[in-house]
């Protein structure tokens, strides 16, 4: 938690207003900011604030005041203990306490018994010159003191040197406050072109009402940041064509995370979810990817320390799967309509069928950076399969050879042709050859090679192709 106080106390460096405003980052911790009005007299004052959160983190509380030096705190702390029933029955033990007797078709009564020890409902008492566990009716407890704390409070010790009227920031980290991105793609007729809404969903699922907030969203791992402010100007507005001035979000770089500032306040209730939106564009270019990687559901992990076994089993391989998945690859590039950086949530597609949407599946992406290529895997492609065939293979122990020969086809049931990726993983060992091949192919990596296989409409191809494993 102590990094996380960290990365965001540059946060605090804002005017004091007269209103709580907020940090969340996207870990289940804000960064909760209130201006307190103090009036102090010369001397040590105690200042008590409450209520507070219930997640707070005691250890995070800073209260720097409006004019620097106007006063001095020699204790702080966090009474965590609201008012309950059973803390008022503590109280209580060894005293007389009157009890309200409700019984079914009688008159309510109320008795008086002394509370020997407070246990809640197995507390135990005596009535009547003897003793029971168990409370005999619902404690009516008389009035309390006027200084008794009804819910958890921040307490101070604060030096003044005179008699002053001034305010302080209040700032702290408490848990209960999260957000993620929630992106809405809706698609018609091909499919190459999309339009997508993002929302930053809000969650508060804390102990405390948050009336008219201004929020700030953090994008990244705080963790393991510790993030220098940047001073110079390089501020982004995540604004679309669709969207208006007065409701961009503003996004800007912030050290190695990136911080979200909302166009206006919101109102968070406890236990309540919202949704901002914060892009909106129209015509983005997509590109729908067939991908048929047989074997990366097959392929064991290890064979007990025996690497000759990978290149030698005769087995290895062998299997194949033969459904072909469906992605989405969206480019975030400014040319593409987007071009900004996109906090980690989840992708909901949609496709046009008439005047009617259909839901056609979702997932969840990491932050990703402007520039870089969103790839999401929407599902199985219904009329496509793919079938992968050894149709040799030979071992030469003496020569230290292994050559394998394949034979992947591919078939489209579709109206329209189709292009998929095929990705072959040569993972019996890492010195390989391809010796011949019916079609070009792109070495991905030192175990991957692919090839791009245009399929007619009601069509098939076959690639086939051989390697040779050395060892």
């Amino acid at each position: 938690m102590l990094k996380y106080f960290i990365a965001a106390m540059a946060l605090l460096a804002v005017p004091l207003m007269a209103s709580t405003s907020l940090t969340i980052f996207n870990q289940n911790t804000a960064l909760v900011r209130d201006t307190l009005p103090l009036t102090l007299q010369a001397g040590v004052n105690e200042v008590v604030h409450s209520p507070v959160m219930q997640g707070i983190d005691a250890n995070s509380i800073l209260l720097i005041p409006e004019t620097p030096g106007a006063f001095g705190i020699l204790e702080q702390g966090v009474e965590t203990n609201a008012l309950t029933r059973d803390i008022l029955l503590q109280r209580f033990e060894g005293k007389s306490l009157q009890f309200l007797i409700k019984e079914p078709e009688k008159p309510d009564r109320i008795l008086a018994a002394t509370l020997l020890s407070a246990n809640g409902d197995n507390s135990l008492v005596s009535l009547d010159g003897t003793l029971r566990f168990g409370l005999p009716g619902e404690p009516l407890f008389p009035p309390l003191p006027d200084d008794t704390r009804l819910q958890p409070a921040i307490v101070w010790s604060l030096s003044a040197e005179k008699a002053l009227t001034t305010q302080a920031t209040l700032a702290y980290l408490a848990s209960g406050l999260d957000w993620s991105a929630d992106y809405t793609l809706v698609s018609s007729g091909d499919g190459s072109t999309i339009d997508l809404t993002a929302w930053v969903a809000i969650t508060n699922e804390s102990t405390r009402d948050f009336d008219k907030c201004a929020i700030k969203l953090i994008a990244g791992d705080v963790s393991v940041a510790e993030p220098k402010r940047q001073l110079r100007d390089n501020t982004r507005v995540m604004a679309m064509a669709a969207m208006t001035s007065d409701s961009e979000v503003v996004e800007r770089s912030f050290g190695d995370l990136h911080l979200y500032t909302l166009p206006r306040p919101v109102s968070l209730p406890a236990g309540a979810m919202k949704q901002v939106e914060f892009a909106n564009a129209k015509g983005v270019k997509s590109r729908r990817v067939y991908l048929y990687d047989p074997q990366a559901n097959f392929l064991p992990r290890h064979f007990g320390g025996d690497p000759l076994q990978g290149l030698t089993n005769e087995e290895f391989g062998g299997q194949a799967g033969t459904r072909i998945d469906v992605f989405r690859e969206i480019e975030n590039t400014k040319a593409n309509g987007l071009g900004i950086p996109l906090p980690a949530g989840t992708f909901r597609f949609y496709e046009a069928d008439g005047s009617d949407l259909e839901f056609t599946g979702e997932r969840s992406i990491g932050h990703t950076a402007a520039g870089e290529t969103v790839r999401l895997a929407t599902g199985t492609a219904f009329d496509l399969v793919g079938k992968r065939v050894r149709e040799n293979l030979a071992v030469d122990t003496a020569n230290k050879t292994t050559t394998e020969e394949i034979n992947i086809t591919l078939r489209n049931r579709k109206d329209s042709a189709v292009t998929i990726q095929v990705v072959e993983r040569l993972a019996r060992g890492s010195n390989w050859e391809i010796l011949k091949s019916s079609m070009k192919f792109e070495r991905l990596d030192s175990g991957r090679i692919q090839f791009d296989v245009p399929v007619s409409a009601g069509g098939e191809k076959s690639v086939a192709y051989t390697v040779r494993y050395t060892w």
